[in-house]
């Protein structure tokens, strides 16, 4: 109970970032019906934007009772976002983040390249390297490479994207394909719908997702 009533705390305190004028980070958040997290951490903005900090995750039951244990993670973030020409912009991110009960993480780089075609379209190309790290083995594996390329009607929002991946198991092919995934999303407000199919030459098959986002 004791638990409960602290997570309780947190998401009353609200939450405080560099944009308030400091540059602490103070972000309580709840994440499931009796779930909560808490966000901790520093940032700094310039040329090159950097933060990091510890995550603390904790759930309990109705009850009240802490199913154990809570969840404590490291994480870092380092962006850069410059001009690529007059109507174009370019971004480059490092993601860092380690959970400390499992000794296990991950690292993330990506870099994006977003212009303007014409007063209807923006064009928007993505790539990134994902590793999944265990400190116990002292070894990160798993690597995964992927690439979208998104296009986008100014007017209405609705956007024609198309993805690609490349992991161990689909190495053999030694190259990555021109897309495993293509679809459509459409925007209004803060619902997004979107329809793709997944693997079109081979056995391919729809999916359909809703997302809603909500702050408070």
């Amino acid at each position: 109970m004791a638990c409960a009533a602290a997570c309780v705390l947190f998401v009353a305190a609200g939450p405080v970032s560099a944009d308030e004028g400091n540059n602490l980070i103070w972000a309580p958040s709840k994440t499931g019906e009796n779930a909560y997290r808490l966000r901790l951490g520093a940032q700094y903005s310039g040329s090159v934007n950097v933060s990091g900090g510890s995550d603390f995750s904790v759930s309990a039951t109705k009850a009240g009772r802490v199913q154990a244990p809570p969840s404590v993670g490291i994480w870092g973030l380092l962006s850069r976002k410059k001009k690529a020409g007059p109507a174009a912009t370019a971004s480059q991110d490092v993601d860092v983040r380690f959970e400390a009960a499992h000794g296990s993480g991950n690292v993330r780089m990506s870099s994006s390249r977003q212009w303007i075609a014409s007063r209807h379209i923006d064009i928007e190309g993505r790539r990134s390297l994902a590793l999944q790290c265990n400190a116990y083995e002292t070894q990160c594996a798993k690597a995964r490479l992927s690439q979208s390329a998104r296009v986008t009607a100014v007017a209405t929002g609705t956007a024609l994207v198309a993805q690609s991946s490349l992991d161990r198991a689909r190495f053999a092919k030694s190259r990555l394909p021109a897309f495993d995934q293509l679809g459509v999303e459409q925007s209004f407000g803060s619902l997004n719908l979107s329809a793709a199919v997944t693997n079109p030459w081979s056995s391919a098959r729809g999916v359909f997702k809703a997302h809603y986002a909500l702050s408070w």
